[in-house]
């Protein structure tokens, strides 16, 4: 039967320069594993995004009215 060699300090920095970003990075120095909505502040919405946005928020605001019987 194969074992799995246990990964040594290299190992694991090379690991983590291979697939951590530089925001998980800050994120893990920080004592965070898992994101917030304020670490991603400075990312810039599409417009697309924004007209997918105002259309569900459109859908909703209909489907309940028509359950609430005010439509």
């Amino acid at each position: 039967m194969k074992t799995t060699r246990k990964p040594n300090s290299a190992m694991t920095a090379h690991h983590h320069s291979a697939i951590v970003t530089a925001r998980h990075a800050a994120r893990m120095r920080a004592g965070r594993v898992e994101s917030r909505p304020e670490d991603y502040a400075d990312i810039a919405v599409t417009e697309q995004a924004k007209r997918l946005r105002e259309a569900r928020r459109a859908i909703e605001e209909r489907n309940m009215l028509r359950e609430l019987g005010l439509s």
